[in-house]
């Protein structure tokens, strides 16, 4: 039997990749539509160790099921989170929410008043963690919010489910507010008392919460934008008055681009207009879209036309997707009813769910202040799994939090032997250093970070960070160096 992802180097799933890289991109293009190219190797070892430690396989069994077409729907769910760009903020490309507000609203108004309806439906396809769409939500709540009777819905799909998880809960770091004035933030979010980013070694930051009103008026459900029927109950008999799927094209071939693009137009109203990233206007070119420019920009507003449903159902060859829909994740309304949110960085993968639901609990006792009752539960799983570098990461973590500091580098050493990888593993190491006053040692461990980091597309959020991207992060340890260089 081949050994297992944690015993994997970098070297041997550096290796297994050249060996089948045509493959994997031939069935990554086959399920997901991703050109040749636009995974990094980096994202493919994660998702090739997510794979053999979740579904308990080896090395070359992993990449084969990788490279099925079409791919299995519980091997699509393990590698999504690895092979999807994390990059968004709030009012990302400014310049279209400015046409939305100054344009489109009360062109859109005053037909509705004619129409005598008052219903206004958006859709951000390809949301990622959510700021896009309750960007969307935010414009549409300042231009009606004095006006009466109005709905005012966004739906918002993604294919990665820990992106929608973190989307759904609404809890932001102050990385996604970088082109955010003030006085927005303070208008619609909030800092709750006991949600903060901390990752011992690196100062602690603040997380907003999107006000709730808001957050009601959007509707998160997971998407392969791919597969050959969009199965979730917000598109059965929808159509929509804008949809924004920006910077999702560049990731497909042209072909894929443009089918995909005719699908979209089928679910906008006539005169419906859809927005796509800045670097993606060329992909419309011959479709039932009319271009206008907008002040540094271009949105492309539908056309109708007799040829228009027959093109339609051309639509993706059905090899293309996972095997069966995923089904639509549950909307804000009912699950903002839970007294309890969970930890909103990406979930850690383990071998069960039972040992999952294990992990997370040990993790957020360990936060909690309750260290020792994380560390029985850590233990007892760590006996059942003695090479999983996750289990000595919790477990250094919640020995750091016990203030047992030897015990705590002793798990995480272990724990990076058998993952070098992990970043968050070696700044918790340096804050121990620091606290044994060896500065030498602490740098050290920070330049490893770094290394790491270096690795990483500077927009992509660290792993185990609770969702911080490698930049701010790499920012972040630069300036500690810094400033203990100073001294």
């Amino acid at each position: 039997m081949e050994q297992k992802s944690r015993t994997l180097t970098d070297q041997e799933l550096d290796l297994a990749i050249s060996q089948n890289r045509e493959q994997i991109h031939t069935a990554l293009k086959a399920n997901f539509g991703l050109k040749p190219g636009v995974v990094h190797n980096y994202s493919l070892k994660k998702a090739i160790r997510a794979v053999i430690e979740e579904h308990h396989t080896s090395l070359k069994k992993a990449i084969d099921s990788i490279c099925k077409i079409p791919i299995e729907d519980t091997v699509a769910q393990t590698i999504i989170p690895h092979i999807t760009i994390y990059e968004t903020y709030f009012f990302r490309h400014p310049e279209h929410f400015a046409w939305m507000r100054e344009i489109f609203l009360p062109a859109l108004e005053q037909k509705r008043h004619a129409e005598q309806n008052h219903v206004v439906r958006c859709w951000s396809a390809g949301c990622s963690t959510g700021e896009e769409a309750y960007s969307i939500a935010i414009t549409l709540y300042e231009y009606f919010k004095n006006k009466q009777g109005w709905a005012l819905k966004v739906l918002a799909t993604d294919i990665n489910p820990e992106s929608l998880d973190i989307a759904q809960q609404g809890y932001y770091g102050p990385w996604s507010f970088r082109e955010m004035d003030r006085e927005t933030i303070e208008k619609y979010f909030h800092v709750p008392n006991d949600r903060r980013i901390s990752i011992p070694g690196l100062p602690q930051t603040k997380l907003y919460h999107i006000d709730s009103h808001i957050q009601q008026m959007v509707t998160f459900a997971q998407l392969n934008l791919l597969t050959p029927q969009w199965n979730i109950p917000e598109l059965s008999d929808s159509t929509f008055d804008l949809i924004f799927c920006r910077n999702v094209f560049i990731y497909f071939d042209q072909d894929t681009a443009q089918t995909l693009a005719l699908r979209f137009a089928k679910h906008l109203k006539p005169d419906g207009a859809f927005i796509a990233g800045p670097s993606e206007p060329w992909f419309l070119n011959g479709l039932p879209f009319i271009p206008k420019q907008i002040t540094n920009g271009t949105i492309f507003i539908k056309k109708e036309h007799r040829d228009f449903s027959e093109q339609t159902k051309n639509q993706l060859p059905p090899h293309i997707a996972v095997s069966r829909p995923t089904p639509p994740m549950q909307s804000f309304e009912h699950s903002h009813s839970k007294k309890t949110l969970p930890n909103p960085a990406p979930k850690p993968a383990t071998s069960s769910s039972l040992e999952s639901k294990e992990i997370i609990r040990a993790r957020l006792l360990a936060d909690s202040g309750e260290a020792s009752h994380a560390i029985e539960i850590i233990s007892d799983l760590i006996q059942k799994e003695k090479t999983n570098p996750e289990l000595y990461y919790l477990r250094g973590l919640a020995y750091f939090h016990a203030k047992d500091f030897a015990s705590a580098e002793s798990d995480l050493k272990k724990s990076l032997f058998l993952e070098p990888d992990n970043v968050v593993a070696y700044i918790t190491l340096a804050a121990i250093s620091e606290k044994k006053n060896n500065i030498k040692e602490m740098q050290k461990y920070y330049s490893n970070a770094l290394h790491f980091l270096s690795k990483i597309e500077e927009n992509a959020i660290v792993p185990g960070s609770n969702g911080i991207p490698a930049k701010a992060m790499r920012e972040m340890i630069q300036s500690l160096m810094d400033t203990y260089g100073n001294r």
